[in-house]
């Protein structure tokens, strides 16, 4: 009688977990389709609302990244919006590096030699959603003056909606170093809480190698994917995946990104920003109250 009951509590628990990742999956899908940036808003949902570990959340993340970003890096490959030296040698740096964080966590995590690991983790994820403010402020800045006297950016674009320049041409061996070491330090950061992706990689794409907006974003999400498969397989192998969570996360995701892509034609931009800028605000607070509970 109690093994029936416990079994009956169980699969209760099982089934609301499931509810609420598919409900998170759908909010992020619906975030990334309205704003182009999304996943970093699925860590503080799985830490806080579905009360995974760290570790195993950042593993989750990072393979539900790479399944949501695989599509778009199809597409901008199709609309020829990705630079393939700057995707290289980001690669370069940022691949190996992802590899390296990814296992040092999980080493870390499995040996017990960092006690106040999960806290770390959460401390650091927080110090990346500011970092990640101030390049959005950044980045918003150079579009709107990219853009100003010039062709406007269509309707129902969202924050995606940016301006199509021609690619950055002739890399100077400062800039290919640059990038190669941009790649390492935000590969490390992937790695190590699935965070960092597009949202580090576009503005440093804009800012110091002279990408257009369009090229910048098609790039980002190649080098992305590199990224979260290389990182994923790590915690993956090393069972820090919780694959419960994460397929019913991918099933609620695919309507929100229609249905948040369809929505960017019927609200103003300006509020999709201020939406997107108060949840990584959001997102911020919770790690930092996290890390100190």
């Amino acid at each position: 009688m109690v093994s029936f009951l416990s079994r009956g509590i169980n699969l209760e628990i099982l089934s609301l977990t499931v509810f609420k990742a598919l409900l998170i999956g759908f909010f992020v899908g619906t975030v990334i389709g309205l704003t182009g940036i999304g996943a970093i808003l699925a860590m503080p949902c799985l830490i806080y609302i579905l009360g995974i570990p760290p570790v195993p959340a950042v593993g989750t993340g990072l393979l539900f990244g790479l399944l949501t970003r695989i599509r778009g890096a199809i597409e901008h490959h199709r609309l020829k919006n990705i630079h393939i030296k700057a995707s290289v040698l980001f690669a370069i740096g940022a691949a190996p590096s992802t590899i390296i964080s990814s296992r040092l966590v999980n080493y870390f995590s499995e040996s017990g030699k960092f006690a106040g690991l999960d806290s770390f983790l959460q401390y650091t994820m927080g110090s990346i959603l500011i970092v990640t403010l101030i390049l959005l402020l950044i980045q918003n800045a150079i579009t709107w003056k990219s853009n100003s006297g010039q062709e406007s950016i269509p309707p129902g674009a969202g924050l995606r909606g940016l301006s199509r320049g021609k690619k950055a041409v002739g890399f100077t061996r400062g800039r290919k170093i640059g990038c190669i070491l941009a790649g390492a330090l935000i590969g490390t950061l992937i790695g190590a809480t699935s965070i960092g992706g597009g949202v580090l990689v576009i503005p440093v794409l804009m800012i110091f190698f002279g990408l257009s907006p369009s090229i910048a974003v098609g790039t980002s999400i190649l080098i992305s994917v590199v990224c979260t498969m290389v990182g994923g397989t790590v915690y993956l192998l090393s069972r820090n995946v919780n694959l419960p969570v994460l397929l019913p996360m991918l099933l609620g995701s695919w309507p929100g990104v229609v249905i948040g892509s369809r929505l960017t034609r019927r609200i103003p931009q300006w509020v999709l920003k201020i939406f997107l800028m108060i949840a990584i605000a959001g997102g911020t607070v919770s790690f930092f109250w996290g890390a100190r509970h």
